[in-house]
């Protein structure tokens, strides 16, 4: 098998000799070409027939084959020799020329008459799908040139002389062909193959590689582009199925996939909407709670017992301290009516006894040396002369 680069999927191509053994006969040949995994081998050979049209049926339209026409009726020379024709009576040929290397160096040209070949080429019009190309005479074989293993070949009436896998050299024989000359083999890199097929492997070849010189024929141009767009057709057609196809799927899995997130959430959110509510429920009644306190005064810093602690301890011991009120209630009037108690806050409001009116100075001067009294006011005093005893109310203002 002959091994080379190739991706890892199988490719069939089909090659086609047909050839002329006189104006009215023909003998035809094919070989299949498979390609896969990086290897070409020998799918099928089909025997010699003469029917082309039963060849070609045997043949998937959309199956590539090549073509190459063989016989002694079609002439090949290299291109420095003296023309093949009269070039008045171009118009009743076929030709083809060859490059046979890079530099174009060197070139051979085929020539055949075109009432001789118009009835074959109207078979392949009727019979043939997937036409890649038709070749002209025994230099078609200048393809298979880096396989050869044997530099000269001599196969029915052709002779063949490659350097390098290059062929420098093809001349046709007018002499009979011998069966020993179509029997033997020959070793194609490794794979070994009659003799007699050796022009129909090349057409596979040049059909399975889709490269190849072929013969200049408006209706190959045309059937080739019209093969194309036959086909590139239902590709496109399927390609965009193929797409829409994606994109369906992917729409799915999307869908799919968002329409259950969107499940979990609503179920998170009802489960969470209780909790929810409970959380508003409360923090109205954490506002409103913390609106009554700071009202009433409530909220202020502990600190404001330590300032009664500090104005019960500097009183003077002829004061008799009765009552002590940190943030006392404030007054309504009689005909006023509280929904809740409301506080004077910053404020302390000090009741007690004391024996004559002038110890009233030193109390109000002690509590005015605190630097956390804002104010000190009297706000009520009254001595009775009976009990030799002053009662006071003294209201204090804190800063």
């Amino acid at each position: 098998m002959i091994s080379s680069l190739f991706p890892n999927w199988t490719k069939k191509a089909a090659g086609i000799e047909i050839q002329l053994i006189s104006e009215s006969e023909y003998l035809c040949q094919g070989i299949i070409l498979t390609q896969k995994k990086g290897q070409i081998a020998i799918d099928r050979i089909i025997p010699q027939i003469q029917d082309l049209s039963l060849l070609l049926t045997s043949f998937e339209k959309t199956q590539p084959v090549w073509f190459i026409i063989s016989g002694k009726t079609i002439l090949t020379r290299k291109r420095d020799s003296k023309p093949l024709g009269p070039s008045s009576q171009a118009e009743l040929f076929y030709q083809q020329e060859y490059p046979v290397d890079q530099q174009r160096s060197h070139a051979y040209t085929s020539l055949i008459r075109k009432d001789k070949l118009d009835p074959i080429l109207q078979c392949i019009k009727e019979y043939a799908g997937n036409v890649k190309g038709i070749s002209l005479g025994g230099v078609s074989l200048s393809t298979l040139g880096p396989l050869l293993v044997e530099n000269k070949l001599e196969v029915g009436d052709s002779k063949w002389e490659f350097s390098q896998g290059i062929l420098t050299d093809y001349q046709q024989i007018r002499t009979e062909i011998g069966e020993d000359n179509l029997r033997k083999e020959i070793d194609l890199g490794g794979d070994l193959l009659p003799a007699a097929s050796l022009l129909a492997y090349a057409a596979a070849w040049a059909a399975l590689m889709e490269s190849g010189q072929f013969m200049q024929w408006d209706w190959l141009s045309q059937h080739k582009k019209q093969y194309q767009y036959e086909h590139l057709f239902p590709l496109l057609v399927k390609a965009g199925l193929a797409v829409f196809f994606v994109l369906l799927l992917g729409n799915f899995l999307l869908f799919n996939h968002y329409f259950s997130k969107k499940n979990q959430l609503e179920q998170q959110t009802l489960h969470l909407s209780s909790h929810l509510t409970r959380l508003d429920s409360l923090q109205q009644l954490m506002a409103a709670r913390e609106s009554w306190l700071e009202k009433t005064g409530w909220n202020t810093p502990s600190v404001s017992s330590f300032y009664t602690d500090q104005i019960a301890a500097s009183l003077p011991t002829l004061i008799l301290l009765k009552e002590l009120t940190l943030y006392p209630q404030q007054q309504l009037s009689v005909t006023a009516i509280a929904k809740t108690p409301s506080f004077q806050a910053n404020q302390i409001l000090m009741k007690g006894l004391c024996n004559h009116p002038s110890e009233m100075t030193p109390v109000t001067e002690k509590l005015r040396a605190f630097h956390w009294i804002k104010q000190v006011t009297v706000v009520d005093y009254h001595f009775d002369t009976k009990e030799k005893k002053g009662s006071f109310i003294i209201q204090i203002l804190l800063k």
